[in-house]
């Protein structure tokens, strides 16, 4: 029988015929901690949570326990994880920097609250769905994914699709949507040669979605204009432009200054001496964005030129666009065979490993890559939780945190996706022992 919860510290031994020995393990609470990037997001690094330098350095907590689980997919349920830090390790400032805030500050209220040791099992993926955290037993249930359920069962015993063979398909396919680029000509910027004429006006910061492009996966153009002083004349400056989401190429005045991939990094590009000119000068930015949100985004006071004395002029308003490839009139990229937004595929290999291990529940913060399915989210989503509980034989409690409020306030009413996702959230509350903690007040309208 496992002993009453507390502090002082057992040893297990196991043996089947070699005797192993696991020490310092302790009785509490053990919850399982899922979903999206918002869930993913750590203390610092990419994340950076408010006061997470102080955070990070009063976290010592020994009582409270951290699993992070690897990233990975599977075409069937396994029963090995893969998990880093070498396994469970206690709370330090050195092992939570990395690790999930959510489920950090959930752990440690419930410790506070309860005084019992806590330990959390982080499993989460950043821009991930629903139906890829949920068995094909149950998604068989919804006829919407019946269809891709029995191919991934198909695909199961089939030798995978070998990463060389992958990387040749996705670089075939890279190389005809940039033969598609207008903008490009022999490899040479021909739209970052001139000021834009006649390209529409778009407000930046800001992704495209929400700027009248919804759906629009490709390549744009965006241009911008900008008076210098005669004193910034032929003086090295920084372009900041905060965050791109996919891609982007960047010229100053027709010449290239910098290139970034990768949508969750900042951009802050040296603009050599010998480009600067007094009065006007053109800053041209290509952008590809292969799925979700595209486009300039982030803050407004960090998109801006920056000299060396530190004065800034704000970029921050109307640039000229124009929409040079769009991906829906183009060949399908090739499928990643590791991709993590398949069925069933993070289930298989990142939930199903840990049935029967028991946990008191389970806390989830996800939702954005189903926003455009938002009805389809009103039935898979409590599909999940009861897939989950029926894998654990148990009905544990489950938390989620309904979508924060994101992008600027409309002065009118209009029909959002996420409205109707946040909807759908509510409605899940029906199930018994879940939870719905509401943060539409705690957002940032600029960061996502």
């Amino acid at each position: 029988s496992t002993p009453k919860a507390g502090f002082t510290p057992y040893t297990l031994t196991i043996s089947d015929g070699k005797k192993l020995v696991l020490n310092n393990i302790l009785i509490g609470e053990v919850w399982l901690a899922s979903g999206q990037s918002n869930m993913e997001m750590p203390l610092s690094d990419w994340g950076k949570v408010l006061n997470y330098e102080q955070e990070i350095a009063s976290a010592t907590f020994p009582h409270i326990r951290l699993l992070q689980v690897e990233n990975q997919t599977a075409t069937s349920p396994q029963t090995d994880l893969r998990v880093e830090m070498g396994g469970w390790v206690s709370c330090s400032p050195t092992t939570v920097a990395g690790f999930s805030s959510t489920a950090y500050f959930f752990a440690r209220e419930l410790f506070a609250r309860l005084n019992v040791p806590i330990g959390v099992i982080h499993s989460s993926w950043g821009g991930t769905v629903a139906e890829a955290w949920t068995s094909g037993k149950s998604l068989k249930m919804m006829p919407d994914f019946v269809p891709a359920v029995k191919d991934m069962e198909a695909r199961a015993n089939i030798k995978p699709l070998q990463d060389l063979d992958y990387a040749t398909l996705l670089s075939q396919w890279r190389t005809k949507i940039e033969s598609a680029d207008p903008g490009l000509v022999d490899g040479k910027a021909a739209w970052a040669a001139f000021p834009a004429q006649g390209w529409s006006a778009m407000e930046l910061p800001g992704n495209w979605e929400m700027r009248g492009q919804e759906g629009l996966d490709g390549i744009v153009w965006f241009q911008k204009q900008v008076q210098l002083p005669a004193d910034w004349a032929g003086r090295e400056l920084k372009l900041q432009l905060d965050m791109i989401d996919d891609d982007d190429i960047t010229y100053f005045n027709g010449v290239e200054v910098g290139r970034t991939t990768g949508w969750n990094l900042e951009r802050v590009y040296t603009v050599p001496a010998s480009l600067v000119k007094s009065g006007q000068n053109v800053i041209t930015v290509r952008v590809y964005d292969g799925t979700g949100n595209g486009g300039l985004y982030g803050r407004t006071e960090n998109l801006k030129l920056v000299n060396a004395a530190g004065n800034s002029i704000s970029l921050a308003g109307d640039w000229k666009y124009r929409i040079a490839v769009d991906l829906k009139k183009m060949p399908a990229m090739p499928e990643n065979p590791d991709s993590p937004n398949r069925v069933s595929v993070l289930y298989n290999a990142m939930i199903h490993p840990l049935v029967p291990y028991t946990i008191q529940g389970a806390i989830w913060y996800q939702g954005e890559s189903n926003a455009s399915r938002a009805a389809q989210y009103g039935e898979l989503f409590p599909l999940m939780i009861q897939d989950w509980r029926t894998q654990w034989q148990r009905d544990f409690s489950f938390y989620f945190v309904q979508l924060a409020n994101y992008l600027a306030r409309e002065p009118q009413p209009t029909d959002p996706a996420w409205a109707y996702l946040r909807d759908a959230q509510r409605s899940t509350t029906r199930l018994a022992s879940t939870g719905m903690a509401v943060s539409i007040e705690i957002g940032d309208a600029l960061d996502i």
